[in-house]
């Protein structure tokens, strides 16, 4: 595998990263944590300092190292030059105006980690918004489990959870509504403040589920033209939703893809470069 991360530097619009890491089997010593935590900016290295538990800090400083290798390698430019921010509602972004950045650059990056997944997209001229979740069976009966979620899906998407064929079935159903929720959330950019069950999902549950472009979404019951979902699997427990879109268009061009195109899996050791690659 090439330790060049892949981006479709080609694409003037669109998705150009669709990134993903699997942390599991990735165990750093406490000497090269230090060393990988040290290449973000101080204020990032505080915020995953005080995770209590080292694998969400893991997680955290995974994300972070790779939302600075695309800005790097897609802008080429050097990693110590690279500015990263958060938005008021949290959400990572690149600084602007940027001295290293060429005029008009309009690129929309976001970041998710869940279970042994860290995820990550860009794209250029669109708002996108990515959610990997886990399927883990509720320590609860599974009725029980979605008490707690009622008021969050409507009446029409329990209707299509439920109408799973087994146990296992419906808890799927339930987690890909969910990280379809959480990307639409994240592509818009308003954090905790929006409410979940305003926006209603109808996706497709024909073909191979494990690779899904076909789903609609409505906000306030109106039918929105001007974002597209991607649906994909990492393996056989770890789902991802990735939500690109243009909020103030009223439709989106025609989309060739019949299926999710597939994430690059990157191995730990591409999270990081000193510099730009030449080749």
């Amino acid at each position: 595998m090439s330790l060049v991360a892949p981006i479709s530097s080609s694409k003037t619009e669109g998705l150009v990263a669709r990134w993903a890491v699997n942390t599991s089997k990735w165990s750093p010593s406490e000497e090269e944590f230090e060393y990988l935590l040290r290449k973000v900016q101080p204020e990032e290295q505080q915020r995953i300092r005080k995770f209590h538990f080292k694998r969400d800090a893991k997680l955290a400083l995974a994300g972070r190292l790779l939302q600075r290798r695309f800005v790097q390698d897609y802008f080429e430019v050097e990693w110590k030059d690279v500015v990263l921010i958060r938005t008021p509602e949290g959400r990572p972004a690149l600084q602007t105006p940027s001295p290293i950045l060429p005029s008009g650059a309009k690129v929309d990056f976001n970041i998710s980690h869940h279970g042994d997944w860290v995820v990550f997209v860009a794209a250029v001229d669109y708002a996108v918004g990515v959610d990997v979740v886990q399927v883990k069976p509720p320590s609860e009966p599974l009725e029980k489990y979605f008490e707690a979620f009622t008021e969050l899906f409507s009446d029409f998407e329990w209707k299509n959870i439920r109408a799973g064929n087994s146990t296992e079935d419906m808890l799927m159903r339930f987690f890909r509504h969910w990280s379809l929720k959480e990307s639409f959330v994240k592509a818009i950019g308003t954090g905790l403040s929006f409410d979940l069950n305003r926006v209603e999902f109808n996706e497709s549950q024909e073909g191979d589920w494990k690779a899904n472009t076909n789903c609609i979404v409505k906000v306030d019951k109106t039918i929105q033209n001007n974002w597209r979902f991607e649906q994909t699997t990492l393996d056989d427990i770890h789902w991802v939703s990735v939500c690109l879109g243009r909020p103030d268009a009223t439709s989106l061009p025609e989309e060739n893809a019949a299926s999710a195109p597939q994430f690059d899996i990157l191995l730990p050791s591409q999270l990081y470069s000193p510099a730009y690659p030449s080749e």
